[in-house]
């Protein structure tokens, strides 16, 4: 449809989703770059609307944060949109770096921050090497804030009135194999990691001696500047490999999996803890539903700083750009792949059942079925493999096999099962198993009030999004959350720790924007006061 045909019928509301709209844009841009140029037509991107006195006067953007890396083809698309005004909505932005507000302010008109590399001159804090620092310092936060409150409307959570959520974590000892190979990959990572910034520092060096500089310090060396994408890769796949041991040795097994990135490695189809935590893992039975502190809290509130015994050498960006690159299960060359794979694990059922992270869900299961057996019940992991695994055990132990949801079966199936799962006449002891790419948006699931996230993500902001499928409008009893965690285990420690730090830096950043509307702003004051003299 063109944007005269559109005009001819005069709408007041257009509903599209995001990939509509990058795809338009993308041929528009395909036929402009033809020599000699092609006329192209395009539903939005066209100053037609101005001229014919239709504007588009509102542009709704809902899940924003999908679209605020300033770089991508999806934003530069919505940006294109020639709208007079832009609302947009997303339950993440508070959750961010500190520097993911760049993409979302760049829509306002008559600004100058119009993509994250002005965002991050005027906010953010550099060293002497003229490096931008991981957290800007106090006076640059505090004029982010002062920033912000001029367009920015954030309520709390207590508003919606919604039961709330008790968060625990299961920690529990892997197998011997299982933990000696997790930290074998994880010493692998840390060795490659230093392995390539020497490289980098000593390419660096050898450039500035050709241009006959002295050497002095070397920029550069830390964060994205540190090389290309591909050797990041490279050192960051150890760290995915840690993961996936302490998961299951089969994750591990390259005979399942197909598709490699630019670096030949293999791929995996991959994406608060409150103070209450008892030693051997288990959540407290139903007598203890009604007490917990977490109540009318946002789901970030009770989070466990986590005590890792390791230096947190994963960066935010790093474990982002892990998220992004492992969520992907939806690929059709992976369907043959899926295929052996199923038919493995259907020829040694016993297989699945060396995991010890395997075997806590399933008694996690078993006593969530005895202490709440009328509540409904999701099993979310990262690792589309790790959750036919379980769905193999459950079946075995108990005869039991579910619903999927995930991005390999058909869309129709997929929502069939929704449907079912959802449906009040469905046995709550038939769990739903969500992949993390599936089911990090757009789907709500207030008819369940249990999930068992099987292992830490990547993106703190994935998770989140996981948690709020539960927490909707029609939850009728608190949300219980319980995310496993290795004991003792580098990779796990080492991720919750980053999450840790930046929860602190958002939650210092939002404080004054959080506010109910009945209460006054109260603008940060950018000044400071001399401390008292004493004699």
């Amino acid at each position: 449809m063109s944007a005269h045909e559109l005009y001819a019928r005069r709408p007041d509301v257009i509903i599209v989703s995001y990939e509509f709209v990058e795809a338009t844009h993308r041929r528009m841009q395909a036929a402009h770059a033809e020599d000699p140029a092609r006329r192209s037509t395009s539903l939005f991107h066209t100053d037609f609307w101005d001229l014919q006195g239709y504007p588009i006067k509102r542009l709704i953007l809902d899940e924003a944060h999908r679209i605020n890396n300033t770089k991508s083809k999806r934003y530069m698309s919505v940006r294109a949109i020639p709208a007079k005004a832009t609302i947009m909505l997303s339950g993440t932005f508070p959750h961010n770096r500190w520097n993911g507000w760049g993409g979302p302010v760049s829509f306002a008109k008559n600004q100058p921050l119009t993509d994250i590399s002005s965002f991050n001159r005027v906010f953010g804090s550099w060293d002497y090497d003229n490096k931008l620092e991981p957290e800007p310092v106090l006076p640059r936060i505090k004029l982010l804030q002062r920033y912000l409150m001029r367009f920015t409307v954030a309520r709390p959570a207590d508003v919606l009135k919604l039961p709330g959520i008790n968060h625990y974590k299961s920690t529990f000892k892997l197998n011997s194999d299982d933990e000696a190979s997790s930290e074998d990959h994880f010493l692998k990572y840390m060795q490659a990691q230093q392995y390539e910034k020497d490289r980098h520092v000593k390419k660096l060096k050898e450039k500035m001696r050709k241009k006959g500089k002295k050497s002095g310090k070397v920029k550069g060396i830390e964060g994205h500047d540190s090389g290309k994408k591909e050797d990041s890769l490279k050192v960051l796949i150890h760290a995915i490999r840690s993961q996936q041991a302490s998961i299951h040795a089969l994750l591990l097994d390259t005979r399942f999996q197909t598709r490699k990135n630019a670096s030949g490695f293999v791929l995996e189809d991959c994406e608060l803890e409150s103070d209450e935590e008892s030693e051997d893992g288990y959540v407290p039975s139903s007598s203890d539903d009604s007490d917990s502190s977490s109540s009318n809290q946002s789901d970030d509130e009770d989070q466990d700083q986590g005590k890792a015994t390791t230096m947190p050498i994963l960066s935010q960006s790093d474990m982002d750009a892990l998220h992004a690159t492992l969520t992907g299960d939806n690929s059709e060359l992976e369907r043959d792949s899926r295929k052996r794979w199923l038919n493995h694990i259907a020829s040694d059922p016993e297989v699945v059942f060396k995991s010890a992270r395997l075997t806590r869900v399933l008694d996690l299961y078993e006593q969530l079925r005895r202490d709440h057996p009328d509540r409904k019940i999701v099993i979310s992991s990262q690792y589309l493999r790790f959750l036919d695994m379980i769905k193999s055990g459950l079946r075995q132990v108990h005869g039991i096999d579910g619903f999927e949801y995930n991005g390999v079966i058909a869309d129709a199936v997929r929502q069939k099962n929704l449907e079912t799962f959802r449906d009040s006449s469905t046995s709550c002891s038939q769990p739903l198993y969500l992949s993390g790419k599936a089911g990090g948006e757009g789907i709500n699931i207030p008819e369940a009030s249990i999930l068992i996230q099987t292992e830490v993500w990547w993106n703190r902001n994935a998770e989140l999004q996981l948690y709020s499928r539960l927490l909707r409008q029609g939850q009728q009893h608190k949300v219980i959350i319980i995310r496993l965690q290795g004991r003792d285990l580098s990779i796990d420690d080492v991720i919750i720790q980053i999450q840790s730090k930046k929860k602190t830096v958002n939650t210092v950043l939002m404080r004054p924007l959080v506010r109910p509307h009945n209460v006054p702003p109260q603008i940060p004051e950018m000044l400071y006061q001399a401390p008292y003299l004493t004699s």
